[in-house]
């Protein structure tokens, strides 16, 4: 019976999230309300209100969905390459492509990465962006070790390594800007060009 209650809570948390994930897509964080979410999953909404407090919290949870999601495919990525700078290339690839199709965490980014609009509303979820970079960090991290201990990439960067993870991050965020100015999709030759340069400085040969 307790397998069954914990089962059928999950069940409901995420029938919750994903219908309140297509509302926060279709119109926007802000224009949703925790009665439009509970009409659309067909329940009351004191059953909305008994697993999630408020709209803020939901959407939080939408974010980690989003982001878990977008983390599952790069690994995914990263893990079928052979080698580590097809690694460095398959993160940037899929993180590119893959975040374009998260709406709201894409949303989210935009507004904090180019400073336009009012985030306050979205101060809850933003706890879930620190912890979306944090992990991409660990990723870029760790395929800059596999480079240095397969000898495919120089051992200088171990004294920096920190510093070329933020060089590399700092990098993509920077065509991530761009993306979100140009509302176009992303140039694979861009993300091609970046990433020659940055394995032309920590390649071995």
């Amino acid at each position: 019976m307790i397998h069954n209650s914990i089962s059928r809570e999950e069940f409901v948390k995420d029938e919750i999230i994903s219908t309140a994930q297509k509302l926060f897509r279709q119109y926007g964080f802000q224009k949703t309300t925790m009665e439009d979410i509970a009409r659309s999953t067909g329940r009351g909404k004191s059953t909305l209100y008994y697993y999630y407090k408020s709209k803020d919290v939901i959407f939080t949870d939408v974010i980690e969905k989003e982001a878990r999601e977008i983390l599952l495919a790069v690994n995914n990525a990263v893990n079928s390459s052979q080698t580590a700078s097809e690694m460095l290339q398959s993160y940037f690839i899929v993180t590119f492509e893959s975040i374009k199709h998260k709406i709201n965490l894409y949303g989210i980014m935009r507004h904090e990465l180019l400073n336009t609009g009012d985030i306050s509303s979205y101060k809850p979820a933003l706890s879930q962006i620190k912890r979306f970079i944090r992990s991409e960090k660990t990723i870029i991290k760790n395929i800059l070790l596999s480079g240095v201990n397969n000898h495919e990439f120089t051992q200088e960067i171990i004294k920096d390594i920190d510093m070329v993870v933020y060089v590399i991050i700092t990098a993509q965020r920077a065509i991530f800007i761009d993306l979100t100015k140009r509302e176009t999709d992303v140039e694979s030759a861009k993300i091609q060009a970046m990433v020659n340069i940055l394995l032309k400085g920590i390649c071995t040969s």
